[in-house]
């Protein structure tokens, strides 16, 4: 009897173990490059995000963001970022940028909310990470609300590099 309780025991942990696994097992370390054709055009942005270099530790992200405009010039900024939802501050290209990012242990997502001032319009995007099982696809949702205009829902599409 003892030990149907200590087997029925183990069975039922089983898949929070699993789950529990997975979740931590997504790795968002490494390069990623925008997949310009399965995102596709989302919104009428003058700046997109065509890269992300990222170092995600167990309690920090530090990523390397380089923005593309409509010329194809790039415009890079570092941003480290603990992973406890504690806002930073840092200034991109003269502007105030504030951001706090978690990591979900539950499901793998990361999530990223952040608000930057350009000409005194604010701009507040929240952002979740996932990541394809494979690991070569990183998958950015995102909603962006701005004062005086529509807002902006959409997802990226990133394709790992290294």
């Amino acid at each position: 009897m003892k030990t149907l309780r200590i087997l029925f025991l183990i069975i039922s942990l089983l898949p929070f173990q699993i789950k529990t696994s997975v979740a931590q097992n997504i790795n968002y370390s490494g390069e990623w490059k925008l997949n310009k054709e399965k995102t596709g055009t989302v919104g009428d942005q003058q700046y997109s995000l065509a890269s992300i270099k990222i170092n995600l530790t167990k309690d920090s992200l530090l990523t390397t963001r380089v923005y593309e405009n409509v010329n194809g010039e790039e415009y890079s900024f570092d941003e480290n970022l603990s992973l406890n939802g504690k806002e930073s501050d840092i200034t991109v290209f003269g502007m105030p940028r504030t951001a706090k990012a978690t990591l979900s242990g539950k499901d793998g997502f990361l999530r990223i909310e952040s608000t930057i001032v350009v000409n005194s319009e604010k701009h507040a995007t929240n952002e979740i990470w996932s990541s394809e099982k494979d690991g070569k696809t990183l998958t950015v949702s995102f909603t962006t609300i701005t004062s005086g205009m529509a807002d902006k829902i959409g997802k990226k599409y990133y394709e790992k590099v290294n």
